[in-house]
């Protein structure tokens, strides 16, 4: 059984290392010739290997363009979490990850990019719901962060809501406020 399970490990490391080979060179048509540049005959020959293979591991090319943006979530989720446990009051790290965020956004064009592709055309219409539920669960540990720090500065006395609020409630709405403004600056870049 540890043999079988030494194989099926070995296989399922060959799999996920040529997904992240296709991620690579799909990252870099994508950004050189766009959304109707990218094909999976492209990404195949480019990767030496068949359509067929690339579609074995996406569906289509929108559920390349969501693992993409998958991916840049999670390089921003990390940023957001370190600065989410810098020491100090709420308010600074609060302000701590609004300037992660910002920071984000300077540094990591090319995933802003990403996310205009992804959202400037139908995108997410055609892609997998498990591509998509795979992006909302990485945006979703991100919103938690903040949310985190809404509940310590409930609990300690630094902010007091309406009864009928949740952290929820105030978290979300500024979470849209600032990716709207994330895409407005990055437009300017």
């Amino acid at each position: 059984n540890s043999v079988m399970g030494a194989i099926l490990t070995e296989k399922r490391r060959e799999i996920l290392e040529r997904e992240e080979l296709l991620l690579d060179i799909a990252r870099k048509m994508l950004l050189k010739s766009g959304y109707h540049g990218l094909t999976m005959a492209r990404i195949g020959q480019a990767a030496e290997c068949s359509k067929g293979t690339v579609y074995q591991h996406f569906s289509c090319k929108e559920d390349i363009i969501v693992a993409l943006a998958t991916r840049s979530v999670d390089k921003q989720l990390s940023m957001v979490e370190r600065a989410a446990t810098l020491p100090g009051w709420t308010r600074e790290r609060t302000l701590a990850v609004g300037e992660a965020t910002v920071m984000f956004a300077r540094l990591y064009q090319d995933d802003a990019r990403i996310f205009q592709i992804m959202t400037g055309e139908a995108i997410m219409g055609k892609a997998s719901i498990r591509s998509i539920s795979l992006l909302k669960a990485s945006a979703h540990r991100t919103a938690d962060v903040m949310i985190g720090i809404v509940r310590d500065a409930i609990a300690h006395g630094d902010l007091t809501l309406p009864p009928s609020t949740k952290p929820e409630d105030l978290v979300y709405p500024l979470w849209v406020l600032g990716d709207g403004l994330k895409g407005a600056s990055w437009s300017w870049m």
